[in-house]
């Protein structure tokens, strides 16, 4: 958008503006700026409901926001000047005070360049086309048509690129708020985080406006953005110790306007909501999602997706165009962040509440994860991207998603014209397993995913997750692959092999290799070192089961093991086995040899010591023919010993839910090694 700047000058010169529309602009240059003619002469009739164009009353007077050449405005926007007399609407300074001026309606700072028209208003308009609360001078926005786009300081825009890239932290101390030392928006994001209370959205929904600022209000230059009250009709009453209701007081509010809260007679013992800010951060804010979500499962599979998620949209609609309303972006990104984890908990919930169900009921909580994303998002306008994927997992999107339990006509964008996106699709392919096991996000698509994986897929994916877990470091005797610096990958190559961490469960070292001519593939079991010391005497009986899986791909394979080795914790076994496979099933997706390695305990079970996997897809004979007939082609390879991560277990979970034969005895078998093997430190 072209400079306002450029229009004001434009105005100033006598030429008509170009950058704002002309109501628009009208009201910018013109509203509360000139003192009423019929005022002085005793014959304006809109002094009284204050709905006069021009000002009555010095202490009504607004002055004209300009941008100048350098980017800066002539007042802040935001910060209040502590000199200003709201009385008499004097300042020491004139109109020369680089500070804002709380005029009467606060004028100067809902008609000033930065804020005019950026927000919708939450009232409705009247057969003329009026606010019904505002009147014809409703500083909000009435429709889309009606919205600008606001125009900043551009000490703001640095400061908030400094903010992003971690120039300007809390520790620095408050600086001195001069002209163009720093925006008043960015120094509002760093005295909110001087106090790590407030970076917790759980501590905001239940603590904000409930204490007393402890600076007094013409000394306090963070206004609106405040966390703290000033005054009664800004106080609110801590939620958990005075538990009143939602609804509001009717000694108190009166239509739609909010009177002091002294009017109750009751006090703060009054069961109900005395200022607007009590009844938009009331606990409920947590209770009604839920209320929505469970809406959402409950429905049956014959109603569309978008209807069942209607009342869930329209309260977001209603409850976010309040708060808009009334709150400060940073204020209100506080909210949307607890609010977004709040939607993310009740979906979690509710998944867990309904087990065996049909996969268009994860379907339809797909759709309205993906529904939930763009409204949340809003092209940029709401959280951004990396605060809905909670900093450490990155959400897929991309043409690759399925459709699978979407409604008939697409997806039905929100109505909340702040907060909406357009269609971001998701994708069911290779899904990261993130080390942010504590995001919600995360857990929240895994469990769809999952959910609606056949048992074959959940199977495979099961197999998939061992492989990334796989560490490989080189083997002191294993050579690198001619030209290539390094070690050679024998797994999948799609698969992300992880740094060289946490080699406390010991090293196995294997050699495979696929004989085309006789159709097997052979695994050769070379040696281990340092395994956990699991006996008494602080050494091992160690043994190795190597197995196929998964075992829909190879149905008459038998797993084998290796001989025992007592009282060691560097065993060498050497022996080799033989597997009749075809090479296609090799080649399938999450095909691996799985090794084992158990301490046998002659008087009781079996310990589990660790496990490796090894994918099969690229080993030799399997990814590219055999030279020379070689029997002994493939390279040793060493594998550091694991013990199933969170994400493998998850596969598990979602297989333990289903009642087909296959599922079922794939859970026995392995919870009967399951039962053998430590919780994973």
């Amino acid at each position: 958008m072209p400079s306002v700047s450029k229009a004001a000058a434009a105005a100033l010169s006598g030429s008509p503006p170009q950058t704002e529309k002309p109501t628009h602009y009208r009201y910018l240059k013109e509203f509360r700026t000139e003192q009423c003619s019929l005022f002085v002469q005793h014959k304006c009739t809109q002094h009284r409901p204050f709905t006069c164009f021009h000002w009555h009353f010095l202490n009504q007077r607004r002055r004209r926001p300009l941008r100048r050449r350098d980017g800066t405005f002539n007042y802040s926007p935001d910060v209040y000047c502590s000199k200003y007399d709201e009385a008499s609407g004097l300042c020491p300074d004139g109109d020369e005070c680089p500070y804002l001026h709380r005029t009467t309606g606060d004028t100067e700072r809902k008609y000033h360049l930065r804020y005019y028209k950026t927000g919708t208003c939450i009232h409705e308009t009247d057969a003329r086309g009026h606010c019904v609360k505002n009147g014809l001078h409703c500083a909000f926005a009435h429709g889309p048509l009606d919205l600008r786009p606001p125009v900043c300081d551009i000490r703001e825009l640095q400061a908030q690129e400094a903010l992003q890239n971690g120039q300007l932290s809390a520790g620095d101390g408050i600086p001195d708020l001069q002209p163009g030392v720093l925006a008043s928006q960015a120094l509002m994001e760093k005295i909110l985080g001087e106090d790590p209370r407030w970076q917790d959205t759980n501590f905001v929904l239940g603590s904000y406006k409930t204490e007393q600022c402890p600076k007094p209000p013409r000394l306090c230059r963070q206004g609106y953005a405040c966390p703290h009250f000033h005054n009664s009709r800004d106080r609110r009453r801590d939620p958990r110790r005075f538990q009143y209701r939602s609804t509001p007081c009717p000694s108190v509010k009166h239509g739609d306007e909010w009177g002091e809260p002294s009017r109750c007679e009751s006090g703060d013992s009054c069961q109900y909501c005395h200022s607007r800010t009590e009844q938009q951060f009331h606990p409920e804010v947590r209770e009604h999602p839920r209320k929505y979500v469970q809406h959402i499962s409950l429905s049956p599979d014959s109603i569309q997706n978008e209807e069942a998620m209607a009342p869930l949209l329209k309260y977001l609609d209603e409850k976010l165009a309040l708060l808009n309303a009334s709150l400060v972006k940073e204020n209100l990104s506080r909210v949307l962040e607890a609010l977004w984890e709040l939607l993310l908990q009740a979906i979690l919930q509710a998944l867990g509440a309904n087990r065996d169900v049909s996969a268009d009921f994860y379907g339809r909580f797909h759709f309205t994860l993906e529904a939930l994303v763009n409204f949340f998002h809003a092209e940029g306008q709401g959280l951004p991207l990396e605060s809905l994927r909670d900093g450490s997992y990155k959400v897929k999107f991309g043409p690759g998603s399925s459709d699978r339990g979407r409604g008939r006509g697409g997806h039905q964008r929100p109505k909340f014209e702040f907060i909406h996106a357009p269609h971001v699709k998701w994708s069911r392919e290779e899904l990261p397993a993130s080390p942010g096991a504590s995001s919600f996000l995360q857990r929240l698509e895994e469990e769809l995913r999952l959910h609606q994986c056949s048992t074959r897929e959940c199977i495979e994916q099961y197999y998939l997750d061992k492989l990334k877990q796989v560490v490989r470091p080189r083997c002191w005797h294993e050579a690198p692959p001619p030209g290539v610096p390094g070690l050679r990958l024998t797994g999948p190559p799609a698969l992300p092999q992880r740094s060289l961490e946490h080699n406390r469960f010991g090293r196995l070292s294997v050699r495979c290799h696929y004989e085309a001519a006789e159709q097997r593939l052979a695994v050769e079991v070379l040696h281990a070192a340092d395994l956990l010391p699991l006996d008494a005497n602080g050494l091992s009986d160690p043994f190795v089961i190597v197995e196929l899986g998964p075992p829909h791909l190879f149905p008459l394979v038998r797993s084998q093991r290796t001989q025992i080795k007592s009282r060691t914790l560097h065993p060498v076994y050497d022996e080799l086995f033989y597997f009749s496979v075809p090479a296609e099933a090799c080649r399938r997706r999450g095909a691996c040899v799985l090794f084992t390695v158990m301490d046998h305990d002659w008087l009781s079970t079996n310990d589990f010591a660790g496990e490796a996997a090894l994918g099969l897809g690229s080993i030799g004979g399997v990814a590219r023919p055999q030279m020379g007939g070689s029997a002994r082609a493939g390279q040793p390879v060493t594998l550091h010993l694991r013990r199933p991560r969170a994400q493998v277990r998850s596969a598990l979970r979602m297989l333990e839910g289903r009642n087909n034969k296959e599922a079922q005895e794939f859970v026995k078998r392995l919870k009967e090694l399951e039962k053998y093997m430590e919780a994973d430190p």
